[in-house]
């Protein structure tokens, strides 16, 4: 008989298997894109990891560990949105947004990255020892890398519409 920490440990895989199904279902339709809700998720996640900052501010290490982690969600959040196909329609004023496989592949990827690395940073290889801030950097490197990439992927959207508009009306 398993112990539920071992059925637990699963528990991930299989939320990300079930989220891939997902997408991969939908991978080939095309969707409605609205500019103006491109701001929503980076507003929501804003909020979300000023709150989780305030209730554990970092120190020093852990901001410098935000601040590049911060860099690089941007280069992974920028490079994924640069994979989505998008479609504009003058007539309708309607923008259409088209996931590619390799978006989905580049999302598995992280996903995968983000699960070894965790599995490799646990916090009871800091020692009992070792102060709360300390224990937090690698989720205050988990932070700011999700809020980096949601706003890169959702401003480079933003700014392929726009310019994409612009370029069908002059």
């Amino acid at each position: 008989m398993e112990h539920p920490e071992q059925w637990q440990s699963y528990l991930p895989f299989i939320i990300i298997a079930l989220v891939l199904a997902i997408r991969l279902r939908r991978i080939n339709r095309e969707r409605r894109m609205h500019l103006g809700r491109l701001l929503v998720a980076p507003t929501i996640i804003v909020v979300a990891a000023g709150y989780l900052i305030a209730a554990a501010t970092p120190d020093l290490v852990g901001l410098g560990i935000a601040a590049g982690a911060m860099l690089v969600g941007a280069g992974v959040g920028w490079q994924r949105a640069r994979f989505m196909k998008i479609a504009y329609d003058p007539a309708t004023d309607i923008f259409m947004m088209k996931q590619s496989p390799a978006a989905v592949l580049f999302l598995v990827a992280i996903m995968l990255v983000r699960r070894v690395v965790l599995a490799e940073l646990p916090v009871s290889h800091f020692g009992a020892d070792v102060s709360l801030a300390r224990a937090m950097w690698p989720i205050d490197g988990l932070i700011g890398f999700g809020l980096a990439m949601v706003i890169a992927h959702n401003a480079e959207l933003y700014l392929r519409a726009r310019r994409m508009k612009a370029a069908l009306i002059q």
